[in-house]
């Protein structure tokens, strides 16, 4: 996928809701490895959002903010890479924000393409 493409699903990722469209949307972004489905709950488990991190990319930053309220709480999570590229994500929970921030992740490895 391109870096636009890989840029507007981490909106969708975001913006709405958990839903099986949005996982294998997601799912089609990964290469598929003998023996491993292409599609998981990406938007609801973090054991599927952390396969999504490109190799050299770390979580620099997690946090929830906005309080116990599920309607206004909101997870940021920042992802680095050296030499100090960073990728940044908001999203309603924390599956969400890890798999946005790695979806970003990849555009930025993606370039202009």
């Amino acid at each position: 996928m391109t870096r636009a493409e890989l840029e507007a699903l981490a909106e969708r990722v975001e913006r709405e809701e958990p839903n099986d469209d949005l996982n294998w949307a997601v799912g089609q972004t990964r290469q598929v490895v003998p023996g491993e489905p292409r599609w998981l709950d990406y938007t609801t488990s973090l054991d599927a959002a952390v396969t999504l991190v490109p190799v050299g990319w770390i979580v620099s930053d997690l946090c929830q903010a906005g309080g116990a309220n599920p309607e206004t709480c909101q997870w940021f999570v920042q992802m680095w890479t050296a030499p100090d590229e960073y990728v940044n994500s908001r999203a309603k929970t924390e599956a969400q924000a890890r798999t946005a921030a790695a979806l970003r992740a990849r555009a930025q490895e993606a370039g202009d393409e």
